[in-house]
C-alpha cells in the first residue's frame, strides 16, 4: 500500500525522522490482510490501530482521529504535486519503551487506508530510522541505538535507503533478480503482493506480452481499485541474495506508477535487519511459507458504463480466452454487474455461462473456473 500523489511529496515535512532511544526496545505486530498491524497510544488515548508501510516516507492520520483528539493543525504541507493538506504534531506510544514524536500528514481514512479498522500510518522511520530489526517468527520489530544488532546467519544484501535528506522516512531498496533481470526494488510492507512492476519496467523486461498468460486485475489500494487493468502473471525465479522464490506470482500494474516493489507476502519469509549507517538490509529466510496473489481464475475483466458491460480484457490463457470471449464484447446476460461477478468468483470448477452481443447477433460463452497460471 504506497502513498498516493496526495502524500508522495511529503519530503518537506522538517523533523520526520523520530527521536532516537537509548536501548534495544522491542514491540509486538500482527500480520493482519496483508498488512504490518501495530498499535500505538496518542496523548494517552487508545490504543489505536495502525499499519506500519515501509513504503511510506511520512506518518498520516486519520482526520476523524484528529477531530475525536482534539489535536491541533500546526501547519499546511504542499506536495510536490501541488496537493495541500493539514498536519499534525503526534507523539506515538508503541510500547512501554518506544515513542515516536511525529507529524502526520491529516486525511480522511478512506483516502489513505480503505480500512476502517486502522486509524493511522506509521512511514518507514520506524525501521529506518535506527538500526531495527524485524522478525516475522517471533512477530517483533526491534530498534538498537547503542549495541548493534547480531547478524549471525544473516546475509547482506545491495541495498540503499533513500531519500537521503534529513527531512523524510528514508526507504529500504535493494537490488533484486526476477530471471534474467536484475532491478532495483523498494521493500513496500504496505503491498500486500508478492511483487509489483510498473508497466514501462515490465516492457522493458519483456513480461507485459500478450502471447504470455496472464489474468487480468484491477489493482485495489489507497484510494480504491485503478481504471486501467493491470496484470498477474507468473516470473521466476525471483532471487533476493541466495534466497530464491521459484515461479512466483507477481503483478505488472498499469496505472503509471514509477517504482517496483517487493510486497509483504515476499518479506514476511525473511527475518530483517536494518542496518542504517551503512544503508545495508540483512536476511534469513524464516519459518513462513510462500503466498502468492489471488487472481480471477475466468480471465475476464468488465468495464460499466451507460448501462452496459463492456469486456474490458481477457488474459491470455484464461478459460474465457479458450472459449473464445474478446475485449469489446457486449455482455447482454448476466444483466448486472453484481451478477457477472458473482459467477466469476464462483469456486474452482464452476460452469460460467454468458451471452455477448456481436455482429452477428446474440453469442453463448461458457467456460470452467480454473487455476491456469
Amino acid at each position: 500500500m504506497r502513498l498516493t500523489r496526495r502524500q508522495a511529496g511529503l519530503a518537506a515535512l522538517a523533523s520526520l525522522l523520530p527521536a532516537a532511544s537509548r536501548a534495544a526496545q522491542s514491540l509486538p505486530f500482527t500480520v493482519t490482510d496483508g498488512r504490518i498491524a501495530i498499535s500505538a497510544r496518542i496523548a494517552g488515548a487508545g490504543p489505536f490501530a495502525m499499519i506500519l508501510d515501509t513504503g511510506a516516507t511520512a506518518g498520516v492520520i486519520a482526520g476523524a482521529l484528529v477531530r475525536q483528539l482534539s489535536l491541533p493543525v500546526v501547519g499546511r504541507f504542499t506536495s510536490q504535486f501541488g496537493d495541500i493538506s493539514d498536519y499534525t504534531r503526534v507523539t506515538l506510544t508503541l510500547s512501554d519503551a518506544i515513542s515516536l514524536d511525529t507529524p502526520m500528514v491529516i486525511l480522511d481514512s478512506q483516502d489513505f487506508l480503505g480500512d476502517s479498522r486502522f486509524q493511522a500510518l506509521v512511514p518507514a522511520s520506524l525501521l529506518t530510522a535506527v538500526d531495527s530489526a524485524i522478525d516475522f517468527d517471533a512477530l517483533t520489530i526491534t530498534r538498537f541505538d547503542e549495541a548493534p544488532p547480531d547478524r549471525s546467519g544473516y546475509v547482506p544484501l545491495s541495498s540503499s535507503f533513500g531519500p537521503t535528506d534529513a527531512n523524510t522516512a528514508a526507504r529500504p531498496f535493494t537490488t533484486i533478480t526476477i530471471g534474467p533481470n536484475t532491478l532495483q526494488a523498494l521493500w513496500d510492507t504496505g503491498s500486500p503482493t508478492t511483487m509489483e512492476l510498473p508497466r514501462a519496467t515490465a516492457e522493458r523486461l519483456l513480461l507485459w506480452d500478450d502471447t504470455r498468460p496472464y489474468a487480468p486485475e484491477r489493482f485495489s489500494h489507497i484510494g480504491g481499485a485503478d481504471s486501467d487493468v493491470s496484470r498477474v502473471i507468473r516470473a521466476g525465479p525471483i532471487s533476493v541474495g541466495p534466497i530464491t522464490y521459484d515461479s512466483a506470482l507477481i503483478l505488472l500494474r498499469a496505472d503509471g506508477q514509477e517504482e517496483s516493489v517487493f510486497g509483504l507476502a515476499l518479506i514476511s519469509t525473511l527475518n530483517i535487519i536494518f542496518q542504517v549507517p551503512a544503508a545495508t538490509l540483512w536476511v534469513v529466510r524464516n519459518n513462513r511459507p510462500q503466498t502468492g496473489i489471488p487472481y480471477n481464475l475466468s480471465g475476464v475483466s468488465l468495464n460499466q458504463g451507460s448501462g452496459q458491460l463492456i469486456v474490458a480484457d481477457v488474459g491470455t490463457g484464461s478459460p474465457a480466452f479458450t472459449a473464445g470471449l474478446r475485449r469489446g464484447d457486449l455482455v447482454l446476460i448476466p444483466a448486472t454487474m453484481d451478477e457477472v461477478y458473482h459467477l466469476l468468483d464462483a469456486p474452482v470448477g464452476t460452469t460460467v455461462s454468458l451471452t455477448v452481443q456481436r455482429e452477428v447477433g446474440p453469442v453463448p460463452i461458457s467456460f470452467t473456473l480454473t487455476p491456469y497460471l
